[in-house]
């Protein structure tokens, strides 16, 4: 062990008899309490140690004994914080290695939502009412291009619309290359919905026609009049149904006879449509990932970065921070195993906790070093327990 961790080990045992005298002094009646909490559970570090590391409690004591060590042991705090410091430098470099990604995406945003704009307004002429839509919830539902932005850090962000309407009904890339008629595929959907719908419309002519020709009675009874309004209403909404079939039927057909010159046209839409797709998801990628490199959602798209500037902020600090990084673990193991029980109680106080799976420098170094701490904590215990099983079997 080398001369800085026996030098702390030495100075929290000091702090541990002077914290004990003093608390000696104290009359029993002292309003102070050693704890927040009436109902705070006072725990043995042995207890705490031979449970399982999977016990939410002990472990979590275990943890907040580690936690609150480095950050009341200057000299272990500092080099915490130094290399909590060099990760955040080297977090802002990936960021603006990100933005100036970004950037290179602007002159290809310029050329293809051009192009994109141009095939839009040239469906004007196909014949049908066509729209382009988006899903204004949704980030995923439009394409992203970016333009040259001045007054920010990088550039900003635009979206367009990419789902093509044909008089009512989504005609996308697919449909439109195997040939396929999108309105005989929603002709039969709504079919499907209405199986009766012809039966019921012929039913009911019959029924209204029938009744209308019984004028004297309709003249004498106000109860046939009500039927006859009733059967008028109910026929109302079965031949709305009849109508959206008939115009289905017009629309399959005016599908079926488009020129070869209005077929170019959507061609012409569906190929930029594809090209501007593959740079929208290299923007949205991006995207993403400046996101989450700055502790915005789960870094799935950076981890790669993230190992990469945890390798730079490693390497920029100091070989001496360097070596009291690597021997932290022990140091601290070696400290905890030190306490007497009263002190790991109020070493175990408070949380060290972070909340959520984002990325940030403090929540990085902080956790990866307590789990080590606690695990070189455990096992230092077991290799204490072993040997003073073996020194105190006969013969030995």
């Amino acid at each position: 062990m080398n001369l800085l961790a026996l030098a702390l080990i030495k100075k929290a045992v000091d702090q541990q008899s002077h914290h004990r005298s003093s608390s000696s002094k104290k009359s029993s009646g002292s309003s102070e309490k050693r704890y927040t909490s009436s109902s705070s559970h006072s725990y043995s570090l042995t207890e705490v140690l031979e449970a399982s590391p999977n016990n939410y409690s002990s472990s979590g004591k275990l943890k907040n004994c580690v936690y609150n060590i480095i950050q009341s042991t200057p000299e272990l705090k500092a080099v915490v914080d130094s290399h909590i410091e060099k990760l955040e430098a080297a977090k802002q470099r990936r960021v603006a290695e990100l933005n100036a990604e970004l950037e290179t995406y602007c002159e290809p945003s310029a050329v293809i939502s051009e192009k994109y704009a141009t095939a839009v307004a040239n469906l004007n002429g196909i014949g049908f009412n066509a729209r382009v839509v988006g899903d204004s919830d949704s980030d995923y539902g439009k394409f992203w291009y970016v333009k040259p932005n001045p007054a920010g850090p990088h550039a900003a962000y635009y979206t367009a619309p990419h789902t093509l309407v044909l008089n009512g009904v989504v005609l996308d890339k697919q449909t439109f290359e195997s040939g396929q008629n999108p309105f005989e595929i929603e002709l039969a959907k709504y079919i499907q919905q209405h199986p009766t719908f012809k039966q019921d419309y012929d039913s009911l002519m019959a029924e209204i026609e029938s009744l209308e020709k019984r004028k004297l009675a309709l003249f004498l009874s106000s109860s046939k009049k009500e039927e006859l309004a009733a059967l008028r209403q109910k026929f109302e909404s079965v031949k709305a149904v009849y109508d959206k079939v008939g115009e289905y039927a017009e629309n399959i057909e005016k599908y079926k006879n488009l020129t070869p010159e209005q077929k170019e046209k959507l061609a012409q839409y569906f190929a930029a449509q594809e090209e501007f797709k593959t740079l929208s998801d290299a923007v949205l990628l991006s995207r993403s990932k400046s996101l989450q490199i700055t502790g915005y959602g789960k870094p799935s798209d950076v981890q790669d970065l993230i190992e990469q500037s945890k390798s730079e902020a490693f390497d920029a600090l100091t070989p001496e921070e360097q070596q009291a990084l690597d021997a932290l673990p022990s140091t601290v193991a070696s400290i905890v195993l030190s306490l007497d029980d009263e002190a790991f109680n109020d070493y175990t106080r408070g949380s060290y906790y972070y909340y959520g799976d984002s990325f940030y420098p403090s929540r990085e170094v902080n956790e990866a070093l307590i789990k080590s701490c606690t695990e070189k904590t455990r096992e230092q215990y077991q290799l204490q327990k072993a040997n003073a099983g073996s020194a105190s079997q006969p013969g030995e």
